[in-house]
């Protein structure tokens, strides 16, 4: 069995987008998914959710993320291209709630 370091790790994220911003939103999520591939990560799943409970507010999408390692994660956040996209998050996403793991 590989150790956590080694295996693949995914990111379950629920996105809040601020009002009238999806156009932005898209543009970013366009952009951002070749840089995702770059640093050996994919877009596995993008679900816009019906209904939500337990508590939680509605999210206006839902992405999971994977990762062929640990690290490709922190290098796409590190990525310079990355950092200059952040305006366009930044405009769009009203808050991201990140879960990371790994399959069991």
């Amino acid at each position: 069995m590989q150790s956590p370091m080694n295996q693949r790790v995914y990111f379950t994220i629920l996105i809040y987008l601020n009002e009238g911003k999806e156009d932005v939103f898209r543009s970013y999520e366009n952009q951002a998914s070749s840089l995702i591939r770059k640093h050996g990560g994919r877009i596995e799943l993008a679900i816009k959710p019906e209904e939500v409970t337990g508590g939680l507010d509605l999210p206006d999408e839902i992405h999971v993320l994977s990762f062929a390692t640990e690290g490709g994660f922190a290098d796409y956040r590190a990525d310079p291209e990355s950092r200059q996209l952040a305006p366009l998050r930044a405009e769009s996403v009203e808050k991201a709630v990140y879960l990371r793991g790994h399959i069991v």
